[in-house]
């Protein structure tokens, strides 16, 4: 299941219109050209970037953008990319679940 994009985007909107924002002040406030957050709203993005994270910080947006089904198909994609890919995986899992106990 691909990431929805267009979901995120239109969160990232909504979230500035009902602040009062312009994308010009956007910009000002993160330090990310406007062109780049229009683009972000309107979906042309295909990983959370580090500025896609920037805004949903910015916005207050702390709710999970991807699915469990969708960080499942994404860790299992990245995975097969190689075994230092599956070995990185593996530890950040082991990590997350040692947060746990």
């Amino acid at each position: 299941m691909a990431l929805d994009v267009l979901s995120i985007g239109e969160a990232l909107r909504r979230a500035r219109n009902r602040h009062g924002y312009t994308l010009d002040q956007v910009c000002l406030e993160t330090g990310i050209h406007a062109g780049h957050i229009s683009r972000i709203e309107r979906g042309s993005f295909k990983h959370l970037s580090t500025n896609v994270q920037k805004l949903q910080d910015f916005f207050g947006l702390t709710d999970a953008v991807e699915t469990p089904e969708q960080l499942a198909e994404r860790t299992s994609s990245l995975a097969a990319r190689s075994s230092v890919h599956a070995k990185a995986i593996h530890a950040m899992l082991e990590m997350i679940e040692d947060m746990e106990g």
